[in-house]
């Protein structure tokens, strides 16, 4: 008889084995993405066939700007965050992976009980009983829920993953970013330093002029003007200055002003690549983390879909217990204190199908939203790309057309006051090659700074994540 119960058993696990090697509800497939053989406006930058630099930021030759994203990379709060959130996808998806496990439990328990009258007829009416043994359940995974419990888990692991290097690329760009700013500000300064210093000397002229009879008290009202309203631009861009150095050091987590004296000790713009190496459209598609991110919720949520199909057949459960069980605690050890229970728990909600089916619809509508989610981030990503290619071709032609226009006006103040000073010209002339001078000056180094960051919106649109300074 033992014989027989124990070939009957092995046959029925075989058989819920070969029913677990199937699951119900759609297989995953991504998505084709119909992506373009290039950019359109790759042209419109200078190009080399190298491939594309995960670590971009090297192509400044900035060693400042390298410690400064090593240590973002390490330190940041949203990324700090960010990881802790991998780490707590992780954990539930080992959670998930132990349903395919049976789940056991120990347990010790007291009890005394006390009957009624009648119900103590064929029994004593009172009662200790002092039990010790273990209890287990193990669903059948008959129909693959577990298994597409687990790829959803996995699959959201995935997508929090790629979130993660999303953040990760982005404290790098702001980083970057902000550094260009700081520069740019302190070129400006250096614009307008230099430009009140030679106004202060054309303003001492024109005093000068005045008590020697050449000049007019109207040219010395024009210069002074000139003069107070360049230095009035000073603490605008200290103020430009400042945030920059501290945005800095809080994506680097630390405190507002920790890092100033070390970003106030050297002047010098990065020297910005004109060359670039990108990658193709097809690579751009498959490395970018918010493509990966969209695309992984799509495989999560068509994973759910078969969860909620599953429930259309029934559960079998298999619960087994093992315990000792006695009237006091010296006799659990004594003959006869073993007690074991086992079956198999049948349970089908046959009677709500209906409200099975509806969640199974609404399941098919979350992956619905998910798939025009990945479809629309895919047209926005080659959409951003574009458009930052584009953005940079034009600054760079703005900055090639005013430095041309920096260097013909510097020439025609330099002739300005050189016609003030022999008292061919008025200062008016002078006013207004000055004027001109100072704002072509403050335009070209605000383009300087604007190619440098429309160049790192470039490198952070080609950028894939997990990649670390070191």
């Amino acid at each position: 008889m033992k014989r027989v119960l124990r070939a009957a058993f092995t046959n029925f696990c075989a058989f819920a084995f070969l029913l677990t090697s199937c699951a119900v509800g759609p297989n995953y497939k991504r998505p084709e993405s119909h992506a373009p053989a290039t950019f359109a406006n790759a042209s419109t930058v200078a190009t080399t066939n190298a491939p594309f630099n995960p670590t971009w930021w090297r192509t400044f030759n900035d060693p400042l700007l390298e410690q400064l994203i090593t240590r973002a990379s390490t330190n940041n709060y949203d990324l700090r965050r960010a990881q802790a959130r991998l780490r707590e996808a992780r954990a539930l998806w080992t959670e998930a992976r132990f349903d395919y496990l049976p789940t056991v439990r120990s347990e010790a328990r007291y009890d005394k009980t006390q009957l009624s009258k009648d119900a103590a007829l064929a029994r004593p009416r009172q009662g200790e009983l002092y039990r010790v043994g273990f209890d287990a359940s193990w669903e059948l995974d008959l129909w693959g829920a577990v298994r597409r419990n687990v790829e959803a888990a996995r699959a959201t692991v995935e997508s929090v993953e790629a979130t993660r290097d999303d953040v990760l690329i982005s404290v790098q760009a702001e980083v970057a970013v902000n550094y260009m700013d700081l520069r740019g500000a302190q070129a400006q300064l250096e614009v307008a330093t230099r430009n009140a210093t030679n106004q202060i000397q054309t303003l001492e002229l024109a005093i000068a002029l005045l008590n020697g009879g050449q000049g007019t008290q109207l040219d010395v009202a024009r210069a002074r003007s000139l003069l107070n309203e360049t230095l009035a631009s000073i603490p605008a861009v200290d103020v430009t200055l400042q945030s920059a150095m501290f945005r800095i050091a809080v994506l680097c987590g630390v405190q507002p002003t920790a890092l100033t004296n070390a970003l106030l000790a050297t002047r010098i713009f990065p020297k910005t690549p004109s060359d670039l190496a990108l990658s193709t459209p097809t690579e751009l598609l498959r490395n970018r983390p918010d493509v990966r991110i969209a695309e992984r919720s799509l495989a999560a949520a068509t994973a759910r879909i078969g969860i909620e199909v599953a429930d259309l057949f029934p559960r079998v459960t298999l619960n087994g217990t093992v315990a000792l069980e006695a009237s006091s605690v010296p006799r659990l050890t004594s003959y006869g204190s073993d007690a074991y229970s086992f079956g198999p728990h049948i349970s089908w909600a046959a009677f709500d199908l209906g409200r099975v089916r509806q969640r199974i619809k609404a399941a098919d509508a979350r992956a619905e939203q998910a798939l025009a989610v990945y479809e629309q981030t895919v047209l926005l990503a080659l959409e951003e790309t574009e458009r930052t290619l584009v953005a940079l071709s034009r600054e760079r032609q703005r900055f090639a057309y005013l430095a041309e226009a920096e260097r013909a006006a510097t020439e025609a103040v330099d002739l300005a006051r050189q016609r003030y000073r022999d008292g061919i010209a008025d200062y008016l002339s002078v006013l207004d090659a000055e004027r001109t001078l100072l704002d072509l000056q403050e335009q070209l180094v605000t383009t300087q700074t604007l190619s440098a960051t429309r160049l790192i919106t470039v490198y952070k649109a080609f950028a894939f994540g997990g990649m670390s300074p070191r």
